[in-house]
């Protein structure tokens, strides 16, 4: 090859006149490399779609999940609350039974009516003064415990039940009792403590005792029943501020 010929080549070639054929192998060489890259975002976008789809899947099954176990907590909490009122309805009827037998039994011994201590009209059992205080006096002057006895000893015509002995009310029953009123736990040493106020305000017309079945009974005198129920209306119908006309 001369060397005029070859200056040509180079020249033309400086000059961007690339040959035909490298032209042609170049623009198959392009093409190849875009459609390369179109099937892999094809791929990806059908990969991501499936991906999605998959994922709301189980989000569904999620949801379903969750919904039957929302309904399951319901079906148990329903049935603890019906269990809870069995139970409430059989104590309440073993309670019954256990008092029926209890009746004409205490400390194991038939009670005498006759064994009843007589209440002196003359006198006022320091349980009917507690139970005339207003309620704003007996909260400043008396023990929590003691209010609670103060609160069961007025409606003790309503919480308690005629017995030959006289009128007892179970601590069981006391305990319901304080239970509704405060809307709380009360434990035994409470109702335990209360029962003792009740004997000692009581001057000798309650007595604590214990039945065959060993349930720890407060037994008040018919009369005093009688003195602090008409106390406690008397004191109501006072508190009572009448219309002015």
């Amino acid at each position: 090859m001369s060397y005029s010929r070859y200056y040509v080549r180079l020249k033309g070639r400086c000059a961007g006149n690339t040959p035909p054929q490298v032209k042609t192998n170049m623009s198959v060489s392009n093409s190849s490399r875009e459609n390369c890259v179109g099937s892999i975002e094809d791929v990806t976008k059908e990969q991501l779609v499936e991906i999605v789809v998959e994922q709301q899947s189980t989000i569904e099954d999620l949801k379903q999940r969750l919904s039957e176990v929302e309904d399951e907590q319901q079906e148990t909490r329903r049935q603890q609350a019906e269990d809870r009122q069995r139970i409430a309805a059989v104590e309440e009827t073993v309670e019954q039974v256990e008092d029926a037998v209890d009746d004409n039994t205490e400390d194991g011994e038939a009670v005498s009516s006759t064994s009843k201590p007589q209440h002196n009209d003359d006198e006022t059992t320091s349980l009917e003064q507690i139970c005339a205080l207003p309620q704003h006096v007996a909260e400043d002057n008396l023990t929590i415990n003691q209010q609670r006895a103060r609160s069961i000893a007025s409606r003790i015509d309503e919480y308690a039940k005629s017995v030959p002995a006289g009128v007892a009310i179970t601590s069981s029953r006391i305990k319901r009792v304080l239970t509704a009123q405060e809307d709380s736990t009360i434990h035994r040493q409470t109702v335990k403590r209360v029962s003792q106020f009740l004997k000692q305000f009581g001057d000798g017309e309650v007595k604590i005792k214990k039945t065959r079945s060993g349930k720890t009974t407060v037994v008040f005198t018919e009369e005093l029943v009688e003195a602090v129920t008409s106390v406690v209306t008397e004191s109501q119908s006072k508190a009572v501020t009448p219309t002015v006309v």
